[in-house]
């Protein structure tokens, strides 16, 4: 369980530095991905460790 949140965190480095890398090259559309791909890696890695979501999920 551990090693998934490891890449949960890792997805949160590469988005973020995606974000300001091609938003900085003005790569709009591409920065927006990236904030997509931020938000739902983030909400994946708060939900990882609650027991309640994850208990239904491995059944």
């Amino acid at each position: 369980m551990e090693s998934g949140r490891k890449w949960f965190k890792t997805l949160i480095i590469i988005s973020v530095l995606g974000i300001v890398g091609f938003w900085l090259i003005d790569e709009s559309e591409i920065s927006w991905t990236f904030g997509f791909i931020f938000i739902t890696t983030l909400v994946s890695l708060l939900k990882s460790s609650d027991k309640k979501w994850i208990k239904g999920k491995f059944k």
